[in-house]
């Protein structure tokens, strides 16, 4: 106040870039004034100005007005790369959001309703790792809906493990963790903080398999599976053992506390309720997604941004993958006995049967 005049202290515009895709305004807030406030205001702003925005804080308040929405879908296309990094998606400046493995923070996990986009990511995240690394990638799938996610996968060269029953995944789960001790007790012998040859991936399709009920005749076996993934989550990193999770139903149960907390990336879908956001997110904003498929929050460490995933039908998949080798019978029986005191993985017969007759897997619509 000024005598009985009151004076607002409004924010002021520093700069303006003109991109692409919109506009960005640097902005200099008064003094008390908190970016967090503004930040928290972003729905209201965006409705006011009629156009998707975005607020954000990196050594001063930036504010993003974008010209166009986020497209509804994205197909995807390989592109070969040398690295460990899978592509996921693109954000409303069109840059491409990529998920690497070899970072500090490898496992990951994505939650979201049926239809929402999550099993399409998995397929992505499976199909460029095994174009890109193949020959140092081994690979072990759980599909607890008989194989029908990963069947286009199941007869790939580094895929040494495939579970379709919780006897299996378990059977799968602790021979990965038998890789991780045996890495982990060579990295100490040889004063390796790292390992840097082939890596190991888990991959898990459904998490809610593993929900316990009362009087449920599989809640120790369950419980050993949980505990398998606990360690893997805890001590994989270092010893490139890697997890990707994923659940139509995030709950608490279906992903555990104990494991959640060591997986620093995560997409969420489109969730049922803000309890389900935030066992994947520790925020309610997937709950409020527009109901689009592939439309999901890319969470890396403290860092979300609204993403819509790259898409890819299993036919396509299936496509690419034919250049990938092939198991060999021989070799599917007896690949894991170069490692001793590792179990063997889960072998399915009629994987066997299938090639035995020179057919490649039908894929059903």
């Amino acid at each position: 106040m000024a005598g009985d005049k009151e004076v607002w202290l409004l924010p002021t515009i520093n700069k303006e870039i003109v991109y692409p895709w919109g506009h960005r305004f640097l902005i200099n807030l008064p003094v008390g004034k908190s970016s967090r406030d503004v930040i928290m205001a972003k729905q209201a702003l965006s409705e006011a100005l009629r156009k998707d925005v975005d607020i954000k804080f990196d050594n001063g308040l930036i504010l993003d007005i974008f010209n166009e929405k986020l497209p509804e879908m994205v197909t995807y296309h390989y592109v070969q790369r040398k690295d460990w990094k899978v592509p996921l998606g693109i954000n409303q400046r069109h840059d491409v959001h990529y998920f690497d493995f070899d970072a500090p923070y490898p496992h990951f996990v994505d939650g979201g309703l049926s239809g929402s986009g999550k099993s399409c990511i998995i397929r992505i995240m499976l199909t460029s790792l095994i174009m890109n690394k193949h020959d140092d990638l081994q690979l072990y799938l759980a599909d607890m809906k008989e194989g029908v996610e990963f069947m286009i996968f199941e007869h790939i060269e580094c895929v040494r493990g495939f579970a379709t029953t919780l006897k299996e995944l378990l059977q799968v789960a602790s021979t990965v963790e038998a890789i991780m001790l045996e890495r982990l007790t060579t990295m100490r012998k040889n004063n390796m903080r790292k390992w840097n040859n082939d890596k190991c991936v888990l991959c898990i399709d459904e998490m809610s398999d593993l929900i316990e009920t009362d009087h449920d005749p599989d809640k120790r076996l369950k419980q050993a599976i949980k505990a398998k993934l606990r360690a893997i989550s805890a001590k994989g990193r270092a010893a490139g053992c890697w997890l990707i999770l994923s659940t139509q139903r995030p709950t608490v149960n279906s992903v555990p506390g104990d494991i959640r907390t060591n997986i620093s990336t995560a997409i969420a879908f489109r969730t049922r309720d803000e309890i389900q956001s935030r066992t994947i997110l520790d925020a309610p904003d997937a709950a409020y997604l527009p109901d689009i498929p592939g439309r999901a929050i890319y969470q890396h460490g403290v860092k979300q941004e609204i993403i819509q995933c790259f898409y890819l039908d299993d036919v396509d998949a299936e496509i690419l993958l034919e250049s990938a080798p092939r198991k060999e019978i021989a070799h599917a029986h007896n690949e894991s006995k170069s490692d001793p005191g590792i179990q063997q993985p889960a072998i399915n017969e009629t994987a066997v049967k299938t090639k035995k007759m020179g057919k490649r897997p039908v894929v059903l619509k």
